[in-house]
């Protein structure tokens, strides 16, 4: 279903305009942020092609697809994915992503341990 979700998000069923909102939608799913990510690297030619040329709608894609992630290994795999491509209009927006994943990955590793505790004593 998520795959199905991007799969019309790109179809003439959606303005580009709208584009964005199925897939947000996919990327904030905690199964269908690997999804989407994955989606955006096997497309990423399509979607440079019809969105990078000065739309806001590529940095949002951009940081839709990125932001969700919860690891470091996920920061280095973006990072490679992107080394040496044009972003366009999207480099602010990956920095943002990449700036919240980092985040969220600090905080899993702060917390882990006290969470692990408390849903043992549960």
């Amino acid at each position: 279903l998520l795959q199905r979700t991007l799969t019309i998000a790109m179809s003439k069923q959606v303005r580009d305009q709208d584009v964005y909102i199925p897939v947000g939608a996919v990327s904030a799913n905690a199964i269908g942020v690997e999804v989407a990510w994955q989606w955006f690297q096997d497309n990423w030619d399509t979607i440079v092609e019809r969105f990078a040329g000065g739309s806001f709608l590529f940095g949002r894609i951009t940081g839709y697809v990125v932001e969700n992630h919860a690891s470091m290994d996920k920061v280095a795999e973006v990072e490679a994915f992107f080394e040496g491509k044009n972003l366009y209009s999207a480099e602010r927006s990956l920095r943002q992503a990449l700036e919240a994943v980092r985040s969220r990955a600090a905080r899993v590793q702060r917390d882990a341990e006290t969470i692990t505790g408390w849903l043992a004593s549960q």
